[in-house]
């Protein structure tokens, strides 16, 4: 048998020391759904049974929890390597470039982790809507949305977006959430100017179809940090990227007004000079295609 996935093994182990899919799912910034589709995985492969799970609480078998100790001991062995390694071998800032609201949402708090592990390295945002160049005088690597068309550099994609209409729960102020997407018209709808041709499944004149008029109330907004804030402070319905907005669903700061969800025609893509990278890049590269594996639910 080979070895299961290191993602898998990281899922196990968080879940395993808090006997809880939830908090675990919190540490790794993931849904407790995936945590739990994680350990079935790993659970068919090894095939044995490492939770017990119940109406209203988990309980970890004698096996997982003799399994979670090695595993446990392996992975701080691994941590303890990797921190050695990038202390001694490398170090300095590493500028990453990319825009304001993914920064926000998703990278910034999951840069704790990346010092963690890369004690020499010395993340340093920089951001813009505008591509910025990359190499001497502009950043060492970037992350960007679109179409994956960047000439004369290397792009990777991480992760496809998918969109959805959402708002605060505040918003409607107890109420139960609308049964059809037409219903949305009574709320305040938030408009995000800044989005570019290619992201249009994110206009509500889109999402709304007929049932859209230039009468409806609203509120305009430059771009989608403010469009996100602004749906976190209750003033109306935005469109959101399932990317940034899950955490807010998972902590009920925001609710889905549709079970519906689009896939957008831009994707994440991470963006390096041609040629080799950079030891630094490299690192960065590796943690955060790791962290992506670890937030998937295969």
């Amino acid at each position: 048998m080979s070895s299961p996935p290191l993602a898998y093994l990281r899922t196990f182990e968080a879940a395993a020391r808090h006997e809880s899919f939830a908090r675990a799912a919190a540490e790794l910034h993931v849904t407790p759904a995936a945590v739990s589709q994680q350990i079935r995985l790993l659970e068919d492969r090894l095939q044995t049974r490492l939770f017990v799970r119940g109406a209203r609480n988990l309980r970890i078998t004698r096996e997982g929890r003799d399994y979670a100790a090695s595993v446990g001991a392996a992975l701080e062995r691994i941590e303890e390597a990797t921190r050695a390694l990038s202390s001694q071998a490398v170090t300095g800032p590493l500028r990453i470039g990319t825009f304001p609201s993914f920064a926000l949402h998703w990278l910034l708090p999951r840069l704790t982790d990346f010092r963690a592990r890369h004690r020499g390295i010395d993340p340093q945002l920089s951001l813009s809507t505008a591509i910025e160049p990359l190499g001497a005088g502009g950043v060492d690597v970037t992350i960007r949305f679109g179409a994956g068309k960047y000439p004369g550099c290397n792009a990777e994609l991480l992760m496809r977006e998918y969109v959805f209409p959402a708002c605060s729960p505040a918003l409607l102020e107890g109420r139960p959430v609308p049964a059809r997407l037409e219903d949305l018209a009574a709320l305040p709808l938030i408009d995000d100017k800044g989005l570019a041709a290619g992201e249009q499944r994110m206009a509500w004149e889109d999402w709304l179809g007929d049932h859209y008029t230039s009468a409806m109330p609203r509120i305009s907004l430059p771009d989608g940090l403010f469009t996100m804030q602004a749906a976190l402070l209750g003033q109306g319905a935005a469109i959101v990227r399932q990317s940034l907005a899950g955490p807010y669903l998972r902590e009920g700061r925001l609710v889905r007004l549709s079970k519906e969800r689009r896939a957008t025609d831009y994707s994440y893509w991470l963006v390096t000079p041609q040629g080799e990278i950079d030891p630094k890049t490299e690192r960065f590269k590796h943690w955060l295609f790791d962290t992506l594996s670890a937030s998937s639910p295969s």
